[in-house]
């Protein structure tokens, strides 16, 4: 905390409690956001326990809020770093009034409490990621691998599958997948019918020579 009367602090999270915000996916950033929320819940909570009611200003001018990973805390009254609790002896010049100090402090501990936590969120979150980019890597081309888009194709007619596979590989690959899986299907029963339209020929064959 800065030694000047009014109150400015801003908590680097990710820092503080050892986590990469390139780490963080959508999911990741909710997760992380849902608990500095609680942070800054608890905070306010210690703050209007603990904060002296006798400065009746700089209890009423404090504003916390998180932006992104970060905690700010803001105070704009001019005397309000120099706070103490009533009995107690005045800050020497140039020092923090015990207050200040306190809830400066339960902030730091708030986020080392939730550390472990953050650290799981992120954890998890770079290995959704990683695992998403390692899909990415090993997805075929239409070029050299269509036939698995075919296969895809026919596992995915159900109603929307091919609205989530065409957003996911590319309308344009998968409705050739499709017309080729299409056609595979026609000429395999075509076949199938020629195959058999010859057995029932020769059978009939065969009985008349008897």
């Amino acid at each position: 905390m800065a030694i000047s009367g009014s109150i400015n602090e801003r908590y680097d999270v990710a820092r503080a409690a050892g986590f990469r915000v390139r780490d963080l996916d959508d999911r990741g950033l909710g997760g992380v956001g849902r608990v500095l929320q609680e942070i800054v819940f608890k905070w306010r909570e210690e703050l209007q326990r603990s904060w002296p009611r006798a400065t009746g200003l700089s209890f009423a001018s404090w504003e916390s809020f998180v932006s992104g990973v970060v905690i700010v805390t803001r105070n704009p009254v001019e005397y309000a770093a120099y706070v103490h609790p009533s009995g107690t002896p005045a800050p020497q010049r140039g020092e923090r009034g015990r207050s200040s100090i306190h809830v400066d402090q339960y902030m730091q501990r708030l986020i080392r409490e939730e550390a472990p936590t953050l650290r799981r969120i992120a954890k998890e979150s770079k290995a959704r990621l990683e695992e998403g980019a390692a899909a990415r890597a090993v997805l075929p081309t239409r070029e050299t691998s269509i036939d698995l888009f075919g296969a895809l194709a026919a596992a995915f007619q159900a109603r929307g599958g091919y609205e989530r596979q065409a957003e996911f590989f590319g309308a344009a690959a998968l409705r050739d997948a499709v017309t080729r899986t299409r056609q595979s299907e026609t000429q395999t029963a075509l076949g199938a019918t020629v195959a058999a339209s010859r057995l029932r020929n020769r059978e009939r064959q065969r009985s008349r020579t008897r």
